[in-house]
Formats: C-alpha cells, structure tokens, sequence
C-alpha cells in the first residue's frame, strides 16, 4: 500500500508539478564597507530604518512589504572606488542581483573621493526584469540608489559629519533616501506638477514633516501627476494599507 500510495504522488507529481512561490519584492539596505573595516558600529544606523520610516509611508497610505538589511566587503581601500566601480563590484560579487525583484540602496560606511547620492535605473546595470509598460525599456523599476559617508554618519550619529553642512540630522537623511526609494520602484519624478500632497514633495529636508525639493528639470521620467500613491503601489515593492 505505501509503495502504491508513493507511485501515485510521484505519478501525480511528474504531471502536476508545484508552483514555484513568487518571489517576494524587496528593498535591500546594502551598508558597503572596505578591506578589514568594521561595519558594527554602523550598522545600526542601518537596521533601525525601517521601523523609523514605516509612520511616514502610513500618512500615504502605504507600506514596504519587505525590507533588508546586509553588510558587504569589498577588496582594496575605499579610495580606490566611485559608485560605478563600487556597483559593479557588488553585482560581479554577486552581492547584489539585478533580478527586477530587488531594489538596492548602497550605503558606504568609509569616505570615497566622490560623494554618492541619487537613484539609477535597473537597465543601467543589465536588469532583466522589471520593464515598465510605455517606457521602450529605459529606466526599468527597479533601480539601484546610493548614499554617502556622510549619509551613514548621519543615520548613526544623528548630526553632521564634522565640517559638513549636509545631511544635517538623521531625519534629514531619512527624508532623502525614502525619496529616493520612490525614484527607484516608482519611477516618480522629483516635484513637477504633483498632486498636492505628493510624496515626493514631503520627503526631504524637514523629513517627516515635508518640505519642498527643488528639481526643475528632472532627469527621470515619470507617471502623471497626481497618481504618485496609485504608481508606487503598482510594481508591488509597497502595499496599500
């Protein structure tokens, strides 16, 4: 009888085989360090963002599904690497997977030559998901984004980086980077013409009670304006609540 009832399961597996379970969509935090530099006191800059900015999400309505957090080495000094081929790096590392799945937000924990900030778009760097319908294949959600030294500091020690202006507090770089976020899995440009209460317009320098961005002449394209929650919500990196 078992050996009946286990030809049977196999029989019925072979021709009704299992669903892979969909992949679930996922903002990754990526706190990027270099040869022998530990990330510890860091890294708790980084783990304890989502919880500070899932209430701001909430005022539109909206939530991150999945978040997380990693730490990453890369070989050589930090002096050695500018975003590109800190980028790169990671992916060839296979650190970071431009699968259309995955968003990426890169944090350097050490002082590069060339400030980092701002998000690019997945096809920039071979993703192979993730095309948005109307746009001929450019600036595919989703993208990857960056953050700084200063960035890092200000997230860990909510202040300055000495002799910085910029970011000024832990809130203000929290504002930046969800803003960003909205660049990355929305394709949202930065404040032209938006609905009034855009989200992009409330997520930077007074983080989180909102203050405009000036972006005159955005470089990403975007929805029409006034639909920033509907885009947001429609790649599946955040829900509707």
């Amino acid at each position: 009888m078992d050996q009946a009832k286990a030809e049977l399961l196999a029989w019925y597996d072979r021709w009704h085989p299992q669903e892979e379970p969909p992949q679930v969509k996922t903002i990754h935090l990526v706190l990027v360090g270099f040869e022998g530099f530990n990330l510890d006191n860091f890294y708790t800059g980084i783990t304890t963002i989502p919880d500070s900015v899932d209430p701001w999400w909430a005022k539109f309505g909206l939530r991150i599904g999945n978040w997380e957090c990693q730490k990453a080495h890369l070989p050589g000094e930090a002096k050695d690497y500018n975003y590109w081929s800190m980028t790169w790096a990671l992916i060839n590392d296979g650190i970071i997977k431009m699968d259309g799945e995955s968003a990426w937000y890169i944090l350097t924990a050490q002082k590069t030559p060339w400030p980092l900030g701002g998000t690019i778009g997945g096809d920039w760097f071979k993703q192979t998901e993730g095309l948005v319908p109307g746009y001929q294949g450019h600036m595919r959600i989703p993208g990857i984004s960056w953050a700084d030294f200063g960035c890092v500091y200000g997230l860990r020690y909510d202040k300055p980086l000495p002799d910085a202006v910029y970011p000024k507090d832990r809130n203000n770089v929290l504002g930046w980077m969800m803003h960003e976020i909205c660049h990355s899995v929305g394709l949202l440009p930065c404040r032209c013409g938006h609905a009034s209460n855009c989200i992009m317009d409330q997520g930077c320098y007074n983080f989180p009670d909102g203050a405009v961005i000036g972006c005159d002449d955005p470089y990403i394209v975007g929805p029409t304006p006034g639909d920033e929650i509907a885009e947001l919500a429609k790649y599946g990196f955040l829900e509707e609540v």
